[in-house]
């Protein structure tokens, strides 16, 4: 599955006049999944390996396989093209798919968000994701450098959360809360001076199981320039 490529350099708001869910101003790449297909300025990595779909406001992602995203393995993906400094939010509810009223597992299911290396010939990104983690619902993430892979995986409420990513120039700061609470807790950072100004930026899942169950469900992706940290938790 191969979509027109779209770039997009993050350098002012938009005049957008209806702020997203997540209280950030919205620009014209963010996406609310109000329509009833994916907007074809998405890019998909490995769309063989999942079922997607555009529905009540949510894009869902449903892997259909084994497809984890550690060290050299890849998962599902999509996204777009940022070049520079930019943080990207979205609301993420990782399900069963075969009962989306409860929280998934088991075992290992993911869906959340990432920022990639495009062009490298190892595997380079860092994640910010939410789900089950062998017997534990976790807020999980992972930063790969040239295909090594370091995890943490603290143990998390729910199989919902807010997750961000905000890149303020060779660093990673990745961010979480609980739906619907307005303030933010860091999750970890990355330096990763390793990655390009442009980078592949968007919603993932993973499923580590050859039974897959998840239903990854986001209700938007919101992305706004940053100029500081301080921009990072507005």
């Amino acid at each position: 599955m191969t979509l027109p490529m779209l770039m997009v350099f993050l350098g002012a708001c938009s005049s957008d006049d209806n702020p997203s869910p997540s209280g950030v101003e919205p620009l014209e790449i963010s996406d609310a999944f109000d329509g009833g297909s994916l907007d074809a300025e998405w890019q998909v990595v490995n769309g063989s390996q999942f079922n997607m779909s555009v529905s009540d406001g949510r894009l869902h992602i449903q892997p259909t396989r084994n497809c984890v995203w550690y060290h050299a393995d890849t998962g599902p993906l999509l996204y777009k093209l940022v070049e520079g400094n930019f943080m990207v939010t979205s609301t993420v509810r990782a399900r069963k798919a075969s009962n989306p009223s409860e929280p998934v597992g088991p075992s290992y299911q993911f869906g959340g968000l990432m920022a990639r290396n495009p062009s490298s010939s190892a595997e380079n990104y860092v994640f910010n994701v939410v789900g089950e983690r062998g017997g534990n619902l976790s807020v999980e993430t992972k930063t790969t450098v040239n295909g090594s892979s370091n995890v943490k995986g603290p143990p998390w409420p729910s199989g919902d959360a807010e997750l961000r990513i905000c890149r303020v120039d060779t660093e990673f700061i990745l961010y979480k809360r609980e739906i619907g609470d307005s303030s933010w807790t860091e999750a970890i950072r990355y330096p990763r001076g390793d990655m390009p100004s442009t980078v592949q930026v968007g919603p993932i899942a993973y499923t580590y199981t050859d039974n897959p169950d998840l239903r990854a469900s986001f209700e938007q992706v919101d992305f706004a320039p940053v100029t500081s940290e301080a921009d990072c938790t507005r």
